[in-house]
């Protein structure tokens, strides 16, 4: 199933833009041509996945799509 929104998603392969308003963190982008661009931004807690949304010239992260969080089990 499909979900419309009214954002400007990236879709397919292009130039990467300027990226704007990500966490802070080592970002890498993911393009396919049949998809979605996705970021991943590596963070002291885990890697968090965003759709990316291209605004006023810039990439921007727009909604969170998985997360992968870091727990320390020591007691």
């Amino acid at each position: 199933m499909a979900a419309i929104s009214s954002k400007n998603l990236v879709f397919g392969i292009r130039l990467i833009m300027p990226l704007e308003g990500w966490p802070e963190g080592r970002i890498r982008i993911r393009l396919r041509n049949t998809g979605f661009a996705s970021g991943y931004v590596k963070t002291p807690d885990g890697i968090r996945e965003f759709a990316i949304e291209e605004r006023d010239g810039r990439w921007w992260p727009s909604y969170e799509r998985g997360a992968n969080h870091r727990i320390d089990n020591e007691m």
